[in-house]
């Protein structure tokens, strides 16, 4: 995993795409520092994402002609994976470029993936003609609804944080925290209508639980136990506040 790549495709990668953005981040989660010799599955990045295999290759087509990603030396691939059969394709994630200065996705018509000549200069781009093929895969229908990710996706990285280090608090081994978890605390407030402060406050209160903490030991199952707990915290506080009641206010105000 890439620190550097996951920072980069979680908060300044100039992709407002939804589920591009799943893929980055998991393509992220296997680089190397500088963003180069990704080569996950497709398998794997199904697993991460929960988009289907034809999902998958379309968004990596539409990273690819953006300019966002680009085919890396198979070579290197060969060299981790002999079998031909089980050998992916390897991409480069190029760092360098920045959100900043995008036009807006409302007007680019590009299904949230802005191609590198057009930021530069839109004229240029209609007479490129690898720009031209650009132009053909990011008319398709997108899949998914498209909306910024960025905050969303800063956010679900600072809560992962602080699980993690909650979990370590309660004497446990400090959890890597990987793409799948925040792509899971992302859905969590995305998909699931959780805000942030719903979610810190359940982070908190989980781990601050003796029977929760022992649950709650991802994201993943914080989505999954979320309504249960809240449900049982709510029955608490009905009967009387207990003590390290810590932020279950604003868990269950948030829902009111």
């Amino acid at each position: 995993m890439s620190i550097e790549g996951l920072n980069w495709a979680l908060n300044h990668a100039p992709v407002t795409n939804t589920a591009s953005r799943f893929v980055l981040v998991s393509l992220a989660n296997h680089c190397h520092p500088d963003g180069t010799s990704a080569f996950p599955s497709v398998k794997t990045i199904m697993r991460y994402t929960g988009l289907s295999e034809q999902a998958v290759h379309k968004h990596l087509r539409l990273l690819e002609a953006a300019g966002v990603i680009k085919r890396s030396d198979q070579r290197v691939v060969v060299a981790h994976i002999s079998r031909a059969d089980r050998r992916p394709i390897g991409y480069d994630l190029d760092l360098t470029l920045r959100a900043d200065g995008l036009i807006p996705v409302e007007s680019a018509d590009v299904n949230g993936l802005i191609p590198v000549a057009e930021r530069a200069n839109p004229q240029s781009e209609r007479a490129n003609p690898q720009s031209e093929r650009a132009n053909r895969c990011l008319d398709e229908p997108s899949l998914t609804i498209q909306e910024p990710l960025e905050e969303t996706m800063s956010d679900a990285s600072r809560l992962c944080d602080l699980l993690a280090d909650l979990i370590e608090g309660n004497g446990s081994r400090k959890p890597k925290v990987t793409a799948s978890w925040v792509l899971d605390m992302d859905k969590l407030m995305r998909l699931d209508g959780r805000t942030v402060t719903q979610a810190e406050a359940a982070i908190r209160w989980s781990q601050n639980d003796p029977f929760w903490r022992s649950n709650i030991m991802s994201p993943s199952k914080l989505r999954t136990r979320y309504e249960t707990m809240r449900l049982q915290a709510q029955r608490l506080r009905d009967a009387a506040e207990p003590k390290g009641f810590d932020g279950i206010r604003q868990f269950l105000l948030e829902e009111a």
